[in-house]
């Protein structure tokens, strides 16, 4: 080969070997560091999932509590709705019979009373004549060498106001009562109707809490699930984390074993170079 020539191509290949060289310890460089960088990366990315799972446990541990508590209370107020709706309908019979007397029993009764006041007032008159009488009866005893000796009947009787004159003002005072009370028949009958559906509606109220109190129940197994099927993402993430460090080392490895084969590929055209520079 001629020397003229010869020389330019052992330059040639000695600079294209070095330049491969630096081309492949830079690579290598670069390598390494991204490789670092993925594995701080993942390092972080598993510490975030970490925190994220634990709160999530926690998140749904207090779910769970929560549904528990909601669910007694709502078992509470549900019973508690129950047993009022009972007593409401357990009420409705008694204001049934306490209208019956209220508005028909005692104003019939008042009347039959009104109805015998004259008779009875006529009787109180006289009775209140006779105990006057009565009372105002009295003779004396005379007594030798003494006083008098008075005697009565040991009635006395002296009222602020004559009975039938009492009667009278008793009787003209109920005139009006039996009206009244027959008058209140409406309010009643409205208080019972509107009790009954008062007790429609609690009960109504209860069927409506027992279903929500069932729907909550079946969420409680789902979160539950929830919890178990991120309890066994957290173990796989700790064996993938554990797995992770030799992974990377093996990625270092390859690399450098690559790189390092790239570089050695190049020493006999360093050598080929240098010996055609100076044999030629």
């Amino acid at each position: 080969m001629n020397k003229k020539i010869s020389k330019p191509i052992g330059f040639l290949w000695i600079i294209t070997s070095v330049i491969w060289v630096v081309i492949c310890l830079f690579l290598l460089v670069w390598g390494l560091k991204g490789v670092n960088d993925l594995e701080r990366s993942i390092n972080t990315q598993f510490d975030s999932v970490d925190e994220n799972i634990v709160l999530t446990k926690s998140i749904i541990t207090e779910t769970i509590e929560v549904f528990d508590s909601v669910n007694s209370v709502l078992a509470t107020v549900e019973q508690t709705a129950i047993d009022t709706s009972r007593s409401l309908s357990e009420t409705s019979p008694l204001i049934t019979e306490s209208t019956q007397v209220i508005t028909q029993d005692v104003p019939d009764a008042l009347d039959d009373l009104q109805a015998s006041m004259p008779s009875v007032i006529e009787t109180a008159g006289l009775v209140d004549d006779a105990l006057k009488l009565l009372s105002a009866f009295s003779f004396s005893i005379p007594i030798p060498l003494g006083d008098s000796l008075e005697v009565g009947l040991g009635v006395a009787y002296d009222p602020s106001e004559p009975l039938d004159d009492a009667l009278q003002n008793l009787s003209a005072s109920l005139e009006d009562v039996p009206d009244e009370l027959r008058g209140m028949q409406n309010d009643l009958d409205n208080a019972n109707e509107n009790l009954l559906y008062v007790s429609e509606d609690i009960s109504s109220l209860a069927k409506d809490l027992n279903t929500m109190n069932e729907e909550i129940s079946d969420i409680k197994p789902q979160l539950e699930k929830i919890y178990l099927d991120v309890e066994v993402l957290k173990i796989s993430i700790q064996k993938v984390r554990k797995v992770a460090p030799s992974i990377i080392m093996k990625i270092k490895v390859i690399l450098i074993g690559l790189f390092v084969l790239v570089i050695f590929s190049q020493i006999p055209y360093l050598y080929f170079g240098l010996y055609i520079i100076k044999n030629r």
